[in-house]
């Protein structure tokens, strides 16, 4: 698994700096190829990817080398933002929180793509 957030733990505590964010997806991306390239049998990206220019070059790595994939989308109705933001390790605010969830409803996958999508965690089952 790749992560963008494994660049911010540092000794073994989470420290996001908004200023590495860009250094933290080159990174990630890096692994994720070098993993592809060595023939890694899955390979999982744990990032917070919500638009075309974001998810597109992990799916053309997995393209390029013969790969199939996932994309999994995890749907945020605005109604459960405030509460997946209050259980968010890294101290996302809500606000950011609902601006990604904007951006993944108004996402329109490339037909080509292998999509799943999952409700968001709800305490009511809603």
């Amino acid at each position: 698994m790749v992560s963008a957030d494994d660049h911010f733990l540092i000794d073994g505590k989470y420290r996001f700096d908004p200023n590495q964010l860009q250094t933290a997806h080159d990174r990630c991306y890096r692994r994720y190829i070098n993993l592809l390239g060595d023939n890694t049998p899955h390979v999982i990206v744990d990032n917070t990817n919500t638009t075309l220019a974001e998810i597109t070059p992990y799916t053309l790595g997995a393209g390029a080398f013969g790969y199939t994939y996932e994309l999994v989308i995890i749907s945020v109705p605005p109604h459960l933002v405030d509460q997946i933001a209050s259980r968010c390790i890294h101290s996302v605010p809500a606000k950011t929180i609902h601006a990604q969830a904007i951006r993944l409803a108004a996402l329109t996958p490339d037909r080509r793509w292998n999509v799943r999508t999952i409700p968001a965690w709800s305490p009511t089952g809603h």
